[in-house]
Formats: structure tokens, C-alpha cells, sequence
């Protein structure tokens, strides 16, 4: 480690909430232009730390005195995958910082059993996570990986590779989605489902406790999918849905009522963004997450929107499918990085 750097960690801090509030900070701290876009409220990002969690965890910050740089990280321990660790909450200022917090986490990842590390990821992947890689001057937008270049490539030259692939795409029109998804939702409601919103008459957290019912049995087999407890769901979700459009957040019911699934959309500039469907086992195949694709087109064109995103899709996915058939403006690119210790 380069001489003058002092790494503290919050397991040894004598005042943890200074401590919290010095990691929180760090990223405002660094990140310039272009690169702000979407950061996580600081208060949010004090929730991860401040979380008990029954696995180890640790995090780190990293100052240099003068000349004034400074960087952190975070690793944590998967809850289902044994041997597994993540790295997460990264930034550093140069390479030497990026290099020492990693091989920091790493030495610490070893007195876990740690024999496989994933990065980043943000506690887990309910979470922010991912690099973007491919560098343009196309826009950012709030949903995404949002990084410095430079970071990616830190992690290659530090033994990381991609292990998967995911990419946003820009489309243009959104028309096409509406007329071909139609037929699955008249199929739907002829066949007795209802398709409701959010309902702003209900404490938001039982629409939350909904939300988090449905996605643990829809994304159980995902790459790196593991539950968490539900109060901590609710505290890093509810304030992204006190400020969600209820018109856009979309649940779909069997014909007694029961919700079987879920749709997150919203507008973001002029683009409706087509970020989550879950569909519980039990209903897949019946072409309900079309039929809430369709009904958030509608209102979306109610609003006067025109174009879409098909937002943070896996390589090789089923729903790339709304890529494939309509006219790509543009593509972002990500990658989740793997290193064995």
C-alpha cells in the first residue's frame, strides 16, 4: 500500500457514527461530472451500515492527508452461497487507492472462507450493482450503473473478468409494444385477471409487503438471488415508491382478487422505463407480464410519451424480446465481475 494511506474499518471504530457518516459522504466526495447521476442519498446509504445482519461484514474507508484523496469498500458474506463473497460500495480516487482497498477486502475475504468474490454488488443484488463498461456520451439515467470508466478497468487489472452480461436499450416508439402485447391482455381480462395499481389508499407498506411476497418466489433462481428480511426491504424501498407514479407501478390479480404479479414503470426525461415484472410460478406462461406491459404502454402514451427503455436486462434473457423487435437508439452495457482467492 502506498505510503501516507490509512485504511479504517467500522468494526474498530470508536465513534461508529462518525465513522457511517465519513463512508457515506465519500462517494459526493469523488464522483464529478458526468458520473453524479442517480447516487444514493446518504441517508440511504447509512441504512446498509447501520443494518444487523447475522454474517460477517466490513467496511472500509481510505484517506490520504495531503494531498487530499480518499476511497472505500465494503465486503460482505453471501447468506446462501458457501464460500462466496461480495465487494461492494466502491470508489477510489486512482488506481493505488482502488488497489489497496481490494487487496484489503480480499486478505479480509480470506479469514472468511471466502474462495470466490463478485463484484460489485451493493450488499446483494435486490441492490445496486454492476459496472457499466462501455464508455460514450450517450445519457445516464438514475436506474443504472452509473461509474467512472475507469473503474472497470481497475478490476480487470486486478484479476476480476465479467462473469455475466446485462444491457439497457433505448427504443424507439412504443406503439409496436402496445399492439403486440394487445392480444395477451384482452386474453387476460377475458379470462377474469385484473390488473390494478397501486393503491395510494392503503398503507404503502402493505402494497410493499405484496411487492416482496411476489418477488422472492419470481426471482428465486436468478443469478445470485438471496432473500432478505422484509424490514429491510421496506426501508430502502419506500422512498422510491413515495415518489413512483401509482399509474406505472401495476399489479396483476387471478380472478378472486389474489395478486400473481407485478410491473414497475416510470418516466424518466421522455422515456417510459420498463424496469421490473415478476410473475409468481404458479402463473407463468399465461402471458400476464404482456398484459401489464400493455397497460403501462397505454398510459404511458396517455402521458405523451413516445419512446421506452428496456431497462438492465441479463444477456440471453427472455425479455430482450421488447429489444428485438423495435428500433434501438441506443445501448448500455454492464458487467458483474468474478475473482477466485
Amino acid at each position: 500500500m502506498k505510503l501516507g494511506y490509512k485504511i479504517r474499518s467500522l468494526s474498530q471504530a470508536i465513534d461508529r457514527a462518525e465513522f457511517i457518516q465519513t463512508f457515506s459522504l465519500i462517494q459526493d466526495q469523488i464522483r464529478k461530472d458526468p458520473y453524479r447521476v442517480g447516487l444514493l442519498p446518504v441517508a440511504q446509504q447509512q441504512l446498509f451500515l447501520q443494518m444487523h445482519s447475522s454474517l460477517p461484514s466490513e467496511f472500509w474507508t481510505l484517506h490520504q492527508s495531503s494531498p487530499s484523496e480518499c476511497g472505500r469498500m465494503a465486503a460482505y458474506l453471501s447468506s446462501s452461497y458457501p464460500q462466496v463473497g461480495y465487494i461492494g460500495f466502491f470508489e477510489a480516487e486512482n488506481f493505488s487507492i482502488a488497489q489497496a482497498l481490494i487487496e484489503n477486502a480480499i486478505k479480509w475475504l480470506k479469514t472468511q472462507g471466502v474462495k470466490k468474490i463478485y463484484g460489485p454488488i451493493n450488499w446483494n443484488t435486490w441492490f445496486s450493482y454492476r459496472f457499466r463498461v462501455q464508455e460514450d456520451s450517450s445519457q445516464a439515467f438514475r436506474f443504472e450503473p452509473v461509474n467512472p470508466p475507469e473503474y472497470p478497468i481497475w478490476f480487470q487489472e486486478l484479476g476480476f473478468q465479467i462473469i455475466e452480461t446485462y444491457h439497457t436499450d433505448g427504443l424507439d416508439g412504443i406503439q409496436g409494444i402496445a399492439d403486440e402485447t394487445k392480444n395477451d391482455y384482452q386474453k387476460a381480462i377475458s379470462c377474469g385477471y385484473q390488473i390494478r395499481t397501486l393503491d395510494s389508499t392503503v398503507p404503502l407498506e402493505q402494497e410493499l409487503q405484496i411487492l416482496y411476497e411476489i418477488s422472492l418466489p419470481a426471482f428465486q433462481f436468478n443469478f445470485l438471488f438471496e432473500p432478505i428480511p422484509f424490514d429491510f426491504f421496506k426501508k430502502l424501498y419506500v422512498p422510491l415508491f413515495q415518489s413512483a407514479d401509482p399509474k406505472l407501478l401495476l399489479f396483476i390479480c387471478n380472478p378472486k382478487g389474489k395478486p400473481l404479479g407485478y410491473f414497475f414503470s416510470f418516466i424518466e426525461f421522455d422515456y417510459l422505463v420498463l424496469k421490473t415484472t415478476a410473475i409468481h410460478p404458479e402463473a407463468r406462461g399465461l402471458g400476464l407480464s404482456n398484459a401489464m406491459l400493455h397497460a403501462a404502454v397505454n398510459e404511458a402514451m396517455k402521458k405523451g410519451v413516445k419512446k421506452s427503455i428496456a431497462a438492465l436486462m441479463k444477456t440471453g434473457i427472455q425479455s430482450e424480446s421488447y429489444s428485438r423487435k423495435q428500433n434501438i437508439l441506443w445501448r448500455h452495457e454492464y458487467g458483474l465481475f468474478e475473482k477466485n482467492i
